[in-house]
């Protein structure tokens, strides 16, 4: 989710869109400062004064998206490099093959499409198909 963009926000509570601690994915009701890394990480400011108001708008979260818009043979996608894993963040990773496009694999030992690096840690991955599939 995204923390509103104004309006009421605090520390804590349950409501999404307006406790930081929910964005982060915390219970609500932890002991919590705006001085904790995780917050001051979340509202992008490492030192200096903090305030509610830096965390509007902001999200947890992070999203790779990969557009493939032309024919690829043994397309390989190092998330690793693409992608920054930050513990507590969700890390979200969209594939998008755009229409009339064709993924392939050039040999039987060969996949048309392969993530490497495992570490960042995925939290979801959505492969959007436009294009066509070829078994």
């Amino acid at each position: 989710m995204t923390l509103t963009a104004s309006g009421q926000i605090s520390i804590g509570g349950n409501t999404t869109s307006q406790s930081i601690e929910v964005e982060l994915g915390q219970s609500g009701s932890a002991m919590a400062s705006l001085n904790d890394s995780n917050f001051r990480k979340l509202a992008g400011k490492s030192s200096g004064q903090i305030s509610l108001s830096d965390f509007y708008a902001k999200t947890n979260s992070t999203s790779l998206r990969i557009m493939i818009l032309n024919n690829q043979p043994d397309v390989v996608v190092d998330i690793g490099k693409q992608l920054g894993y930050v513990t507590g963040i969700s890390n979200n990773l969209f594939v998008i093959l755009n229409s009339g496009v064709r993924l392939y694999a050039t040999k039987t030992s060969n996949a048309a499409l392969t993530f490497i690096n495992g570490n960042p840690q995925l939290d979801s991955v959505t492969v959007v198909l436009y294009g066509q599939s070829k078994i």
